[in-house]
Parts: structure tokens; C-alpha cells; sequence
């Protein structure tokens, strides 16, 4: 029936409907489908000048119009887009598809992190020579978004009357404190306003869960207990279960944001029979429901003395008998709201009816072997752990849902005149048509005799989406299309619906085609704020990615808010402008795509949490700036060069250049940055690929290289345009690596320097090919790269002692002293590089020979710094000392005309005959004096304090 039900399904009605504006929604996202069409040359040019003046400031809006059109207009995303590789080769093909968005709710951060992922995935391997076939996102219904039939599936049933009935007819009394109140069916009054206390024994432990609950004959449905994944109380029982009392199963302790933990113990108990929340937990956990309540109100489970008996007895029953357990606590005067039936005075329960469930027994256990034979792999792998916990506990699963809309369920009841048809008969089907016909040949009836009804229910969004593999591929089409890419190589996604999604489209996907929907799973964490709380509308923390790419005002949030009143409670209102203003006082800066993507990936996507500020996303804009100023230096060095002259360096040239040269130097880290690069993508380690980036970019390429070049472009012109080549290669390659993480400002770049030098042509940056180690091979000596970054932290140490000594502004000279011939051989050659950067008068290397070295550098004249390996930084301190002598010199006389000029201006017979303006110019005098010590003061008055201390003891 399942198969059935599947495949009608899929056959009645289109599976979604294609929204490209939830690409839109995400510029630098793309896809790839081979059914559309291909790509042949660049027919449609960029409408953008880049042969002009190179823009001063990087602005995010300008970089990126204008290049997604062009993509699109040249079919870039499609299967025949070719790229340096040539055709691709149909042995390395790449499949694979963007889950589905939820359009109900606002798109935020999290989907930005899915599509960021998965596109920067899908451009390098693309890049890498793959065939790549992504299929983009498309809408689904949302179960937990639409509005539930009935209060969430139950039904509002009066056991008096023994029907269902309606909202209106359900009044709610509130009881605000114990009360007695007489009920039709009782001969005596119940007590009602109590809460109860009792407590599940975990299982294999000694440890007891207290439960507070105002209905505790319900706890005999009790399908697990419920706490929030925030309450500490409870987070050392994840995957731990208790022991039921009566039933004796073990029930699951379930973790779910939704709990109050402020409420009762912290600690639910779940009865998703007879409660609307418990039956929505019931539901997202794949829990057990059952029913223990006849028609009539009593109790239907042949459980010690229970049986037939009204509820509320047993209510009383339990008290003692859990007692007797030793599993009872108390019971306490509770205020509540109970319902009643307006036409009998009963107490309305809410009752499950009839749904469809899947049996996934067998389905649950090829699922666990799928892991546990690594045909199926998760990453992180620590994921396998959960994975075979929650099948353990794995019930059949409810596909019918009581929605007002989705994909109904393809099943028809047959209904006859007749009494031939006594029993419950279903038939699937994709019309009533079929429905009749296939019942007809079934039962042997006349067609015109029998009617075939639908069922109003519609499918589980999770069912629909758990066939998304197959679907996005055409099936139940067993075509060429479905047969080359099915199964996908990747299935990426949060995560959080690891069970919801994952494990259904596992389940489904090898059930229905017999292979497993994909073969690697990569799973990221939850987008979290700063505090590492998750981003909701409640807390008020959420942040649109719209706003963090396009910059939005404070006002405009303010207003935002205040438009949506309507759809918002007063609460909802006021915490959305207080956590504004709070979180956002100037409002949020234009970030730009590219800013906000690396921003993204900058952080460990594996780890359980991930916690996203827009501060972080801003400094990674200023890494942007920093991209194109130094890409604006390499275009001012390039100036009175020839293009055709300007090529990237062959692995010949590089081996030819000195083993102990900064040209060298920053191509070697060129080389690591590229294994890097390649090394942690393999392993969907995006952050390291990132940290990377920025560490060869602005440590090595910026801080560096590009200051050592500066005054070396001005040496003879071969020596010129060498150096410019080497800022061309560092160039070129760093805008492929960067392609798949930051594809706008490396395409506007890449453009750019198609048109500055005369490099291999591209279409777009997109389609060249990825550096691989392999292209690099013999450019790396690790040993340099060792010897330059002692290097650059002994630049770091002499600017640490320029600073903290007063001598920012001065170029002293500085002796490094090292206890190692070997040493002294490889620092040596840079000396000019750590005087130049560290804006010194000289760099010299000795080699000490005891203390009776460091004896003729004076410690009154000279500061010393000890550093690792063996290495002493020594700067000479004597221009600084003449200075502070001077100005101390300059202080005293400073103070002699100033007492001078007071003694002169309070003096009466000055003031009575002196002319105005000759003391108006005392005045001016005086205060132009009082400035200019002030200002000395505030430089060398710490120094002047120690000198006066240290001549009074001298004497």
C-alpha cells in the first residue's frame, strides 16, 4: 500500500513548483541542469565599465551588479558551460539538491548558511573539472507553520454524548484555585484545580524524573518525557529513557526547544492521545500514540484495576497507587482552565482518531546497516552515535496530517449502497476514476454501483520532502537522467532535521528504488546569535540576511516592526524594538554578499552550534577592502608595463629564483595556501580554507610582500616587471582559490585583470580551473617559510619595543643576537626586509659569544628583548634619550618663563601702567606656554618622574 500510495502521489501532482526567487533571495547561489539549455560562448558582454579609473573605496553594491545576470544570460550555470579543463569528464560528476525552503516562515541566516554551503561546494568542484548537477530549491508546505485542522489533529470529544463537537460548543471555566465540582456520570463531586507530582525511574539508574501534571490519569498514554535542550537539570540524560510503572516500555526522554522549562519541574511528560502540544511532539519525535479512553470516558487498558472505569476515578486511584510505588510525591492547589461541553457538562478530552502510518520496522534496520557498513557516512561522524539511538526507539510513522492544504493523500474509501462492503476499504489511486476501476476488478463489483471519496487528509511535509531525491530526478521515471545521477553524491543540510528529513528520504529512498538517496551526509550546526542562543522571533535576535547584505537604518528596523503589528502581539512589538536597539543602535552597516557568505564560512559548520554576530560578518566586508586595495596597488605598479610582458611564472622561474629570496618566499606560501585550500575543501572544512585565505592575503601577501615591494619597484625596470609578475601569479591564484567562497569580488577582479595582463582567458573565474598542488609542485620550501615568519615576529617585537618605549616615530638600530651559526645563515639575508617593515635605521645579525657580547650594549642606552630559538632583540635607545634629554631641558625653561610671566602679571604696578595690549601679550604668551608644557607633560612626564627618582637616590 505504500508503494502505491508513494507513487500515486508523485503521479497526481507536480512535486513542487520551481521558485526562483528564493535564488535570488541568496545572490551567488547557481544551478546546474542538464535538461536546459547549454552553454556555448559569452553572447551577452557585461553592461559594466571596468576599463576606467579603478575605483578608491570597495563598495559591495557596485562589485557585485550587474554579475549574476551575466552568468545567467550566458548559461554559466548550465551543464555545458566548459571551463580551463575543457569537456568535463563524465566519469567525475557531482550531484547534488537544495532542500527545500520553507516559505511560510521568513527565509534567515540558516537558509543563507545551506545555500552558501552548497554553492561553494557545487563552484569547486565544478572548478575542479567535475560535472556538477545541482538542483535548486523549491517550496514546500511547512507542518509546523500551517494551521492545524482541529487543534492540531485532536478532536474535541464529550464522552456524556459520546460525539465529537465543534470549538464553539467547548466553554472554558477557570478554576482558580482546588475545588470540588459535580460532573454527569459521578454519584460524587471531583476535586479539580490540583496539580500532581510523581516520578519515572530512569532506566539503568537510580535517578527519578519528578513530573508535575493536572491530568494524571493520562500519564497511563504516556509516550515519553519532554525537557528543553537548554534546562541543565536534565541535559546528562540525552539518549536515556525511564521506565513506565504500568506498562513497563521504556520511554524515551525527548529534548525540545518548545518545553517550558520554567513550568512544573521542567520535566513534561508526553500523552500525544489526548493533548494538542503533546500530539505536535508526538508527531516531530515519531512517538508512540495511543489512546486510552473508550467512548464513554473510562479507561481502556487492562491495567491493574483500571479497566472500565470512569477517568477521574482512576485519577484517584493512581494517587495511591503510585504511593505505593514509592513514585508519588504531593499534590498542590493549581490555577488552571478546564473545558467543558456545553451540552452534557462534562469535561471535554481531546481525542486521536483514525490516521495513515508507515510500518518502518525493516526500512529503520537497512537504515542503521547503511551506517554501520560506511555505504552511508556522516560528517562529522559522530553523528553515527544518535543516528543508531533514535532507531532504537523507532514506532511507526504518522503520514496523515489534518492541513487545510499540502498534497492530499492519494487514497479513496469505497463506499456501496449495499451491505457487501461492510469493513473499511482503501484503495490507492491517482483519480476517482482509477479509484472505482481498480475496486471494481478488486471486489468483483458493478462500477456504477460503488463511490469512491478521497481522503481529506494531506500527506506529512516530511513524507513529500523524504522523496525529494528521487523527485528533483523525475521519478517515478526510470529514465537515462534518473539512472545516471541517482543516487546524489551529497546530501548537506542542518543538523537539526537529521531524523525529520535524513532519515525519512534514507528510508523512502532505498525502500522504493532498492539504493540508498545518497551516499555522504553533511550535516551543519544551528545558526545561533553572539550569546550562542538560537536566533527566534521570541528573543528577538533574528537577523535578516537581506539587511546584513544591502545595510538597513535603525529607523527602518524600528518601522519594520511597527508595519507588522497586525500579525504580532503587543509582547512580540515591544521585544522586536527593545532587542533592535539594542542589538542594532546605528543600525546594520552594508555588509555585501560576499561579506556576509565568508562570514559564514569563516566558522566551524560542523560544530553543534554556530554563533553569528554582525560583527563578525563586518570585519570579513573590511577583508573585502582589504582584497581590493591590495588589487588597486598591484594596478598603480603595473602602470608603465606592457601587457603582453605581464605573465603569471612558470614552475621553472620559481625554481630558479634564490633560496633565500621574499619572491620565493611569498610564492612557496602561494603553494601551501593552495594544498590548504585543496586539503581542508575535500573535508568540507571551510573555516580552515577561509583562515587561510585571510592569513595569506593580509599577513603574508599585504603586510609583507607587497611593503617589500614598494620600494623595490623603483629599481631598474626588469626588476620592475619581475616583481609585478610575481604580484600577477600571487594574484591569479588567489582569485581562483577564492572563487567558490567570494565569487562576486573574485569575478569583478578576474575580469579586471583579463583586461591589465595577458593571462589565459576565462569566460568568468568561475569556469577556470582550480589551483591544485600538483600546478605548484617544487614552488614550496617550507624551510624559508620558517625563516621568514622568525622573521616577521622579530619585526613584531621591535615595533612592541618602539611602542612601549616612546620611539614610534624613530628609526633606531637594532642588533639581533643568535646563539646559532645556523641561525645567523638563514636569518641574515633578511635584514633589509625587518628594518624596512619595521621602520628601522639598521637590522645587523651577530653571533653571541658569551655574556661579554651583550656587555657593550649599555642598558642605560639600550633595551633588550629575549625571544625564542635562542634570539635577542637589542635597539638602540641613545636618539631617544638625547630627546627626552632635550625636552626635560626644554621643560625647566618652559617652567622659568612661565614663573617669570606669573610673577610679572600679579604684580600691581604692572597691571596699573603696562599698556593693554603689551599684557595681552603676557597673556597670550602665558597660555600659548601652559599649552606647550601640558602637551610635554602628558609625552614625557612619566619619564621625568622616573629620572627625578632616579637622580635623588644617585644622590
Amino acid at each position: 500500500m505504500f508503494f502505491k500510495l508513494a507513487k500515486c502521489f508523485r503521479s497526481k501532482t507536480l512535486f513542487y513548483t520551481f521558485n526562483k526567487e528564493y535564488l535570488q533571495f541568496y545572490p551567488g547561489s547557481n544551478y546546474y541542469l542538464s535538461h536546459v539549455a547549454k552553454y556555448t560562448e559569452i553572447k551577452h558582454p557585461l553592461k559594466k565599465e571596468l576599463s576606467g579609473i579603478y575605483p578608491i573605496a570597495y563598495e559591495p553594491k557596485e562589485v557585485e551588479k550587474g554579475w549574476y545576470e551575466y552568468w545567467e544570460k550566458n548559461g554559466l550555470f548550465y551543464e555545458g558551460a566548459r571551463n580551463d579543463h575543457g569537456p568535463h569528464d563524465q566519469k567525475l560528476e557531482f550531484c547534488l539538491v537544495l532542500p527545500p525552503p520553507n516559505v511560510t516562515g521568513n527565509l534567515h541566516i540558516g537558509h543563507t548558511l545551506t545555500v552558501t554551503i552548497q554553492d561553494c561546494i557545487s563552484r569547486w568542484r565544478r572548478m575542479r573539472g567535475e560535472k556538477v548537477i545541482w538542483i535548486p530549491g523549491f517550496d514546500h508546505g511547512d507542518l509546523f507553520k500551517k494551521p492545524f485542522f482541529r487543534q492540531g489533529n485532536l478532536l474535541n470529544w464529550s464522552s456524556q454524548i459520546r460525539s465529537v463537537i465543534s470549538d464553539i460548543e467547548v466553554d472554558h471555566l477557570e478554576i482558580p484555585q482546588k475545588k470540588k465540582v459535580r460532573l454527569p456520570g459521578l454519584k460524587d463531586p471531583v476535586e479539580l484545580g490540583l496539580m500532581d507530582y510523581f516520578y519515572y525511574p530512569v532506566e539503568n539508574s537510580d535517578e527519578k524524573i519528578l513530573i508535575a501534571t493536572t491530568r494524571l490519569e493520562t500519564m497511563l498514554g504516556d509516550s515519553a518525557v519532554a525537557v528543553n535542550p537548554t534546562d541543565t537539570r536534565y541535559t546528562h540524560l540525552a539518549g536515556k529513557c525511564v521506565k513506565h510503572p504500568y506498562t513497563g516500555e521504556s520511554l524515551p526522554i525527548i529534548f525540545d526547544e518548545n518545553v517550558n522549562k520554567d513550568f512544573g519541574t521542567g520535566a513534561m511528560k508526553v500523552t500525544p492521545a489526548h493533548d494538542s502540544k503533546d500530539y505536535e511532539l508526538g508527531i516531530k519525535h515519531n512517538l508512540k500514540i495511543f489512546d486510552i479512553l473508550a467512548d464513554d470516558g473510562t479507561i481502556d487498558m487492562d491495567i491493574e484495576n483500571f479497566q472500565g472505569k470512569h477517568r477521574l476515578v482512576v485519577r484517584s486511584l493512581l494517587r495511591k497507587s503510585l504511593s505505593d510505588k514509592g513514585l508519588y510525591k504531593e499534590t498542590k492547589s493549581h490555577s488552571m482552565t478546564i473545558p467543558f461541553c456545553s451540552r452534557s457538562g462534562d469535561i471535554v478530552e481531546p481525542r486521536l482518531k483514525d490516521q495513515w502510518y508507515l510500518d518502518c520496522t525493516e526500512m529503520g534496520q537497512k537504515a542503521v546497516e547503511a551506517v554501520k557498513s560506511k555505504n552511508l557516512q556522516f560528517i562529522p561522524d559522530h553523528h553515527e552515535k544518535v543516528w543508531f539511538e533514535w532507531f532504537k526507539h523507532l514506532k511507526d510513522w504518522c503520514i496523515s496530517r489534518q492541513l487545510w492544504w499540502g498534497h492530499q493523500i492519494p487514497a479513496y474509501r469505497i463506499q456501496q449502497s449495499s451491505d457487501e462492503l461492510k469493513n473499511d476499504l482503501w484503495i490507492a489511486a491517482t483519480c476517482e476514476k482509477e479509484a472505482i476501476e481498480k475496486a471494481s476488478k478488486k471486489y468483483n463489483l458493478d462500477p456504477k454501483s460503488i463511490k469512491a471519496v478521497q481522503d481529506v487528509d494531506v500527506l506529512d511535509t516530511w513524507f513529500s520532502s523524504a522523496l525529494y531525491p528521487l523527485t528533483a530526478l523525475g521519478w517515478p521515471s526510470q529514465d537515462e537522467y534518473f539512472k545516471k545521477y541517482y543516487p546524489l553524491n551529497l546530501m548537506e543540510t542542518g543538523f537539526d532535521i537529521l531524523f525529520f528529513w535524513v532519515a525519512r528520504m534514507v528510508m523512502l529512498g532505498e525502500h522504493i528504488t532498492g539504493k540508498l538517496p545518497f551516499t555522504e551526509v553533511l550535516l551543519h550546526g544551528m545558526v545561533c546569535d553572539s550569546h550562542g542562543r538560537k536566533m527566534t522571533k521570541s528573543l528577538g535576535n533574528t537577523i535578516d540576511p537581506l539587511d546584513v547584505i544591502n545595510g538597513v537604518s535603525l529607523e527602518d528596523l524600528l518601522q519594520r516592526v511597527k508595519d507588522c503589528q497586525d500579525s504580532l502581539t503587543p509582547e512580540e512589538v515591544k521585544l522586536l524594538l527593545s532587542a533592535n536597539k539594542q542589538n542594532f543602535p546605528n543600525g546594520i552597516p552594508e555588509c555585501g554578499t560576499d561579506g556576509l557568505r565568508f562570514s559564514l564560512l569563516t566558522h566551524d559548520i560542523q560544530n553543534q552550534r554556530i554563533s553569528i554576530d554582525v560583527k563578525s560578518i563586518r570585519i570579513c566586508r573590511h577583508f573585502c577592502n582589504k582584497i581590493w586595495q591590495g588589487f588597486r596597488l598591484f594596478t598603480k605598479a603595473i602602470e608603465n608595463c606592457p601587457r603582453e610582458s605581464l605573465t603569471t611564472l612558470s614552475t621553472e622561474e620559481v625554481l630558479n629564483l634564490k633560496e633565500s629570496d621574499v619572491d620565493h618566499w611569498i610564492l612557496s606560501r602561494l603553494a601551501g595556501l593552495v594544498v590548504v585550500s585543496n586539503t581542508h575543501f575535500e573535508t568540507y572544512e571551510f573555516h580552515l580554507v577561509a583562515n587561510a585565505i585571510r592569513q595569506f592575503w593580509v599577513q603574508n601577501f599585504c603586510d609583507v610582500y607587497i611593503e617589500y615591494a614598494k620600494p623595490a619597484l623603483l629599481e631598474n625596470e626588469e626588476r620592475r616587471l619581475f616583481i609585478c609578475r610575481v604580484l600577477l601569479t600571487c594574484i591569479e591564484t588567489f582569485l581562483k582559490i577564492i572563487s567558490p567562497m567570494m565569487p562576486f569580488i573574485s569575478e569583478e577582479l578576474y575580469q579586471r585583470l583579463l583586461l591589465l595582463a595577458n593571462i589565459e582567458s576565462c569566460p568568468s573565474v568561475s569556469l577556470a580551473k582550480y589551483p591544485t598542488p600538483d600546478q605548484y609542485s617544487g614552488w614550496r620550501n617550507t624551510m624559508l617559510e620558517a625563516d621568514v615568519h622568525t622573521v616577521t615576529e622579530l619585526i613584531g617585537v621591535a615595533r612592541s619595543l618602539k611602542s612601549k618605549h616612546g620611539a614610534t616615530q624613530m628609526r633606531p638600530a637594532v642588533v639581533v643576537a643568535v646563539d646559532e651559526e645556523n641561525t645567523l645563515a638563514a636569518l641574515n639575508p633578511f635584514s633589509d626586509l625587518m628594518a624596512l617593515l619595521a621602520k628601522l635605521e639598521s637590522v645587523t645579525f651577530h653571533l653571541t659569544q658569551g655574556q661579554e657580547f651583550f656587555e657593550q650594549y649599555p642598558g642605560d642606552s639600550w633595551v633588550f628583548e629575549p625571544c625564542e630559538h635562542g634570539i635577542t632583540v637589542i635597539m638602540d635607545m641613545r636618539e631617544k634619550l638625547k630627546t627626552e634629554e632635550d625636552s626635560f631641558s626644554k621643560l625647566n625653561k618652559i617652567r622659568e618663563e612661565l614663573t617669570r610671566l606669573n610673577k610679572m602679571l600679579s604684580d600691581n604696578d604692572y597691571r596699573k601702567n603696562a599698556p593693554l595690549s603689551v599684557q595681552e601679550k603676557a597673556m597670550a604668551k602665558k597660555a600659548s606656554l601652559e599649552g606647550e608644557l601640558q602637551k610635554l607633560l602628558n609625552y614625557y612626564g612619566k619619564k621625568e618622574s622616573e629620572k627625578a627618582t632616579k637622580d635623588s637616590s644617585v644622590s
